[in-house]
């Protein structure tokens, strides 16, 4: 026979999956407001020069030839209720772990700059776009928002162990991107990709204004760069707008139709006014220096970067809130019954 305190936990218990809290519910939250803390590392692509725009660096890349040149895995270290600065999630908590990578930047254009107000134009600004092929040259990059041409693609997985620290140890070399690895549209790199996918991102435009001698056709840069002239690698900020799309990459995300069962099914669109080029979904800004970084290997990544992604989520409803806090008042007072 079970005891009364047995029988009060699978009350308890069956309240709460009815509300879809049980052990399988995903424990990391979104708040109303957050900001998502992470850091990566970076593969840039090397070439001989920097391209038509005349501007030279120790490595360099190459402008404008619609080749990758940039892509990353990430981590996610925390998740932050930007209203009052809290930390509502970190690596590791209830056993989770979040992790991903981006993919299919290109170099656009390039333009020297005095980033860092010294009154010497020892800087470059970059403005990134989307990459028509991988870094091979000759694999085409997915279109993702159903329009025809390729995106930049962010990809966020959730992984119930560490597998990120070890997953780095194999280097650039590791990405897949045969026409197999392609079929959901993301490059795979194990230890990352084969977590469960929580929200698939079209890195879209709306960085930063155009540059004045680009033409009125170009559009807004994807990732708008600025670095110092430095060394390869260098080091530098940037910043990047996204929007969230279908799981399976074939168009705009569409509310309670294309369900990731992830806690980004409660994104708020268009939550973020880029003041440019109109709301998109997140936000996102980051800095990078030359890896390794503290006297960690490299395993040959050429930089990594950190700092947040920025967004909003819809609230859970008051009633539900109500609804639980009732039937879980429900479950005590047949507990006293029990035990009385």
């Amino acid at each position: 026979m079970r005891s009364p305190n047995t029988k009060f936990a699978l009350r308890v218990s069956a309240v709460l999956a009815g509300l879809g809290l049980g052990s399988q519910a995903i424990a990391y939250p979104l708040p109303q407001d957050f900001k998502i803390k992470f850091d990566n590392v970076e593969y840039i692509k090397v070439d001989p020069e920097l391209g038509s725009s005349g501007i030279t660096t120790p490595g360099g890349v190459n402008i404008n030839n619609r080749v990758e040149d940039n892509w990353a895995l990430f981590r996610i270290t925390s998740i932050i209720d930007n209203s009052n600065g809290s930390v509502v999630w970190s690596s590791g908590d209830s056993g989770q772990y979040l992790s991903g990578l981006f993919w299919g930047v290109s170099v656009y254009s390039a333009a020297k700059v005095d980033n860092d107000f010294d009154g010497d134009t020892d800087d470059i600004r970059l403005h990134n776009g989307a990459a028509s092929y991988f870094a091979d040259g000759t694999t085409p990059v997915p279109d993702l928002d159903g329009d025809g041409a390729p995106d930049i693609g962010l990809a966020i997985f959730l992984h119930n162990s560490d597998t990120y620290a070890t997953a780095i140890q194999n280097g650039p070399s590791a990405l897949d991107i045969s026409s197999t690895a392609l079929l959901d549209k993301i490059p795979d790199y194990a230890g990352i990709t084969d977590g469960t996918l929580q929200a698939l991102f079209d890195i879209t435009s709306g960085a930063a204004s155009k540059f004045a001698f680009e033409p009125s056709s170009n559009p807004l840069p994807d990732i708008d760069v600025s670095l110092a002239l430095n060394g390869f690698p260098t080091t530098g900020n940037g910043s990047f707008y996204a929007n969230m799309v279908k799981p399976d990459g074939s168009g705009d995300y569409v509310p309670d139709s294309d369900a990731y069962n992830s806690p980004f099914d409660k994104l708020v669109l268009d939550g973020i006014t880029t003041g440019i080029d109109g709301p998109r979904d997140l936000k996102g800004q980051f800095n990078f220096r030359p890896h390794p970084d503290q006297g960690n290997p490299d395993y040959g990544w050429d930089s990594n970067s950190e700092d947040p992604l920025f967004g909003k989520a819809v609230p859970e409803p008051a009633t539900l809130s109500l609804l639980g806090i009732g039937l879980l008042g429900a479950a005590a007072r047949s507990r006293r019954q029990i035990l009385g």
